[in-house]
């Protein structure tokens, strides 16, 4: 957090002249305002949390960070979830795992105690986002993403735990800008996991709807590959009324284009635009599918040749 003082004290002498006064005991004034402010924006960075955790945040610019747990006590051996929550200013966001365009996705390196292990960022269905001709998929706004950890089994109850990470992350508008902190997350080693502060368990309820789940096993899920584009073809057992994707993979397909839909029944068609750097045949197209109603599934299609059109028969002589 950065505090800027900026002020002149004057006052009006016999001749009606504006002098400075006493400049020494302003600026010793000064000095001390901003001592004292600094010192309550560096208390700020901590945050207390449920029970006896303590939470260690970072300010960006233009975003914030902090590492929270979705349980305020941990039990020995066992895994729990924490997770990065941003608070990013209006009009300003991050990146998806497949950032689009431009950018990169918030990076995070762990140092955690012997026996911890911490797994990969769960991703939350991002959205589209348009920053002059490019298209980008991100976050706006507040988001969390989260992060399985396992605790190590020899912890005795009674101890405390302390996870630390070094964060990394882009945030932009019409420019990008890189920020970098320091997190830390405090708790408190128990028999079994305490409940959550409310607060706490809001904001997991609120990112669990919208993790991407597995395709239901009684989908229909194919790719048929033409000469510009990828037709994904989605049969959910129900009409959909539209759905976008979004590519877990960069350079599969071209991010600006338009997605046709077509919907017939219970079968849902898009029109992928390929992307112009995608050079060999795609085996697979993955993705996210995110439908009106609210759900995102993870799709993993077959890609397969369109059959050609039959030959007509030539005219015999």
């Amino acid at each position: 957090m950065l505090l800027t003082v900026n002020f002149t004290i004057t006052e009006e002498s016999s001749a009606g002249q504006k002098v400075q006064t006493n400049r020494r005991r302003e600026h010793a004034h000064a000095l001390h305002f901003i001592r004292r402010y600094a010192l309550i924006a560096a208390c700020l960075q901590f945050s207390f949390l449920a029970g006896n955790a303590l939470a260690r945040a970072a300010a960006g610019p233009h975003s914030e960070v902090d590492l929270v747990s979705e349980s305020s006590s941990i039990a020995p051996g066992r895994s729990f979830w924490v997770g990065l929550h941003f608070k990013i200013e209006p009009l300003w966001h991050i990146y998806w795992v497949n950032p689009g365009d431009s950018g990169e996705p918030p990076a995070v390196q762990w140092n955690l105690p012997r026996g911890f292990r911490a797994g990969q960022i769960e991703w939350p269905a991002p959205e589209r986002i348009k920053a002059f001709t490019l298209i980008n998929y991100g976050y706006q706004g507040d988001v969390l993403l989260p992060v399985l950890m396992h605790a190590a089994a020899s912890f005795k109850p009674g101890s405390k735990v302390n996870l630390a990470a070094t964060v990394k992350w882009l945030v932009c508008k019409d420019e990008c800008i890189p920020a970098q902190g320091q997190l830390s997350l405090s708790l408190p080693v128990e028999k079994s996991f305490s409940r959550p502060s409310p607060a706490a368990r809001a904001l997991f309820e609120r990112t669990w709807v919208r993790l991407p789940k597995p395709a239901p096993p009684g989908w229909k899920v194919s790719a048929v590959s033409e000469q510009n584009d990828f037709i994904l073809s989605i049969d959910s057992g129900k009409p959909e009324s539209g759905a976008i994707f979004f590519p877990l993979e960069s350079e599969q397909i071209k991010n600006t284009a338009p997605q046709e839909v077509l919907v017939r029944g219970r079968r849902l068609r898009l029109r992928l635009r390929k992307s112009d750097q995608l050079l060999k045949p795609l085996p697979v197209l993955n993705g996210v599918v995110v439908f009106p109603s609210g759900p995102a599934l993870v799709v993993h299609a077959r890609v397969e040749p369109a059959p050609r059109k039959a030959a007509r028969p030539s005219r015999g002589t």
